[in-house]
């Protein structure tokens, strides 16, 4: 496929994707008791307070952000892209899942799928195979789980596939370490900032690829590349 075709494919799986995806959405609503406590309220009430907020006053509403970003463990800048379903649809919760499911859900979803994709199966596989990667990584039981019940964590896995991605396109940082590395460190940065927790997460993969590139250096026997990553 040329660019604009391979552009045009995937706009068409994102948007088919995302209907399908709120319609998901639409049903568990529907069905679900409305009662929210605890940590299935808390971003739901943020997401309604910050929309409010923004359409009030959009300088206090940066403001807000900011502090978030600093202090609260409940950081609310991973609600920041999910405003305009907020101005658009209202404060509903089939509004804000919908909004997790589009901005965060399905990116990440396809974004792993391609990745895994492209790492496990060989250039003779039919084409066809594609769409049984695509149909694992979207009905992923874990991503729905949380989403639906309430919380954008998604969006953190979001930056650590960002991340996994680029440490696997520089073969664990043995390849131009230094673009690769502000890429990587910039993604664990991201996710960390979206969720505190995902701190954990980005340890994890830091430790993961450092034994990874020596693997990697070890088996093409490339001592010069891992004196680069290091």
């Amino acid at each position: 496929m040329t660019k604009h075709e391979n552009l045009i494919f995937w706009a068409k799986t994102y948007l088919c994707t995302v209907l399908l995806g709120v319609a998901l959405a639409a049903i568990y609503v529907g069905l679900e008791q409305p009662i929210y406590y605890w940590d299935f309220a808390a971003y739901f009430d943020a997401f309604n307070q910050l929309g409010a907020l923004l359409a009030e006053s959009p300088i206090r509403w940066l403001r807000q952000i900011k502090i978030s970003i600093e202090a609260d463990d409940y950081g609310t800048a991973i609600l920041a892209p999910l405003m305009p379903f907020y101005l658009l649809f209202g404060g509903s919760r089939l509004s804000y899942v919908a909004g997790v499911i589009t901005v965060y859900l399905v990116p990440t979803a396809l974004f792993m799928g391609r990745m895994s994709y492209l790492e496990a199966v060989s250039e003779t596989s039919p084409s066809r195979s594609w769409l049984v990667v695509w149909i694992a990584a979207f009905l992923y039981t874990p991503f729905w789980a949380a989403t639906l019940r309430g919380w954008p964590d998604i969006g953190g896995c979001l930056a650590l596939s960002a991340a996994t991605y680029f440490l696997w396109k520089s073969r664990f940082l043995t390849r131009q370490p230094v673009i690769s590395g502000i890429r990587v460190g910039g993604y664990l940065w991201l996710a960390f900032m979206l969720r505190r927790w995902y701190a954990y997460s980005g340890l994890g993969i830091g430790i993961s690829a450092a034994l990874f590139c020596l693997l990697q250096a070890a088996k093409d026997r490339d001592f010069r590349a891992l004196l680069k990553a290091a």
